[in-house]
């Protein structure tokens, strides 16, 4: 029953990957307002992305395209080549700062934390996408992936949240930058003293 409902491809998990990529954030308000049947699960999307996440970087390493330094430290290595998981740890922190700093939303914590979670689990998936296509062998691949899948979940909670472009894309960036620095800095004092 559970391996049914993780493989169910009935149109459901296309249609949640096209929607989010189309239009990001319309899909995940239409789900938090009822309409749950036509998409596919937040937290089983989030691992199907994750899962896609891994393969495609174990695809991109066995083709030798990946030319990332190895680091001695295998925690900081783990995180250097999955840093999905690492931002796992952050997505209760964004949604937080996304409902408090994006004030004229009328949106709940709760429905912040599915909307962060389907937009983070497709900017995973189109990270994954375009690592995979070399980018990140250009001077600054890494900081241009960086930029547009910021911008991109920027752009999606102006969608989600219906709030004016500008207002919303500062907003949802200082949401993002804040809730990486909240937990980088202490993990950064942990890498340094530890």
């Amino acid at each position: 029953m559970a391996f049914a409902a993780i493989t169910d491809f009935d149109n459901r998990l296309v249609r949640t990957v096209k929607e989010q990529i189309a239009a990001p954030g319309f899909m995940v308000a239409r789900y938090v307002q009822g309409e749950r049947i036509r998409y596919y699960n937040p937290i089983g999307y989030l691992l199907l992305s994750l899962a896609a996440s891994v393969i495609l970087k174990n695809i991109v390493i066995s083709l030798g395209l990946d030319f990332e330094k190895d680091d001695e430290d295998s925690l900081r290595q783990f995180f250097n080549n999955y840093p999905f998981v690492e931002m796992l740890i952050v997505l209760p922190i964004i949604s937080w700062l996304l409902k408090i700093l994006i004030t004229k939303s009328e949106r709940n914590y709760a429905e912040h934390l599915v909307f962060i979670t389907y937009t983070f689990a497709t900017s995973i998936l189109l990270y994954s996408i375009l690592s995979f296509t070399g980018i990140k062998l250009l001077d600054n691949g890494t900081r241009i992936l960086n930029f547009v899948t910021i911008s991109y979940i920027a752009w999606a909670a102006i969608n989600f949240n219906h709030v004016k472009p500008l207002y919303g894309f500062f907003r949802a960036w200082l949401a993002i930058i804040c809730g990486i620095l909240m937990y980088a800095v202490p993990y950064g004092l942990i890498a340094v003293y530890f």
